[in-house]
C-alpha cells in the first residue's frame, strides 16, 4: 500500500482536497501555525506527553518522513472521523503510533 505523504498528495490537488478537505493554499497557511506549535510542544514532551528529560532526535525510522505529512496524518483522521481499528486497517501504521499521533494533536 503507497503511504499518502504530503509530497505525493500536493501533486494532485484534487486527492489532496479529498484526503484532507483543505485546498492547498489553505493548508499551507495551517501549516505555519501548525509546524510552530508542534515544535514548541516536542523540544518540552515526548509524544506520550510525559515532560522530556533529553533532547529530541530524529530517527531514520520516524512514523512520518515530515511534518505536513503528520498534519495530513490528523486532518485525514478527522476529516473522515473513523474508528481507530478501521483506520488502521487503511494506514501502514501500528495502533500505537496512531493513538500517539492523534493524542498529541489534542493536547494544549
Amino acid at each position: 500500500m503507497h503511504r499518502q505523504t504530503y509530497q505525493h498528495l500536493k501533486r494532485r490537488e484534487a486527492q489532496f482536497l479529498s484526503t484532507t478537505g483543505l485546498s492547498l493554499d489553505c493548508f499551507d497557511g495551517l501549516f505555519l501555525y501548525f509546524e510552530v506549535q508542534w515544535e514548541k510542544y516536542i523540544r518540552r514532551y515526548t509524544i506520550g506527553g510525559k515532560e522530556r528529560i533529553r533532547p529530541r532526535r530524529n530517527y531514520k525510522n520516524n512514523v512520518f518522513e515530515d511534518t505536513q505529512t503528520m498534519l495530513v496524518f490528523i486532518l485525514y483522521y478527522l476529516k473522515n472521523n473513523c474508528l481507530q481499528e478501521s483506520f488502521g486497517m487503511s494506514q501502514p501504521l501500528d495502533t500505537s503510533s496512531e493513538s500517539h499521533s492523534f493524542e498529541v494533536s489534542e493536547s494544549e
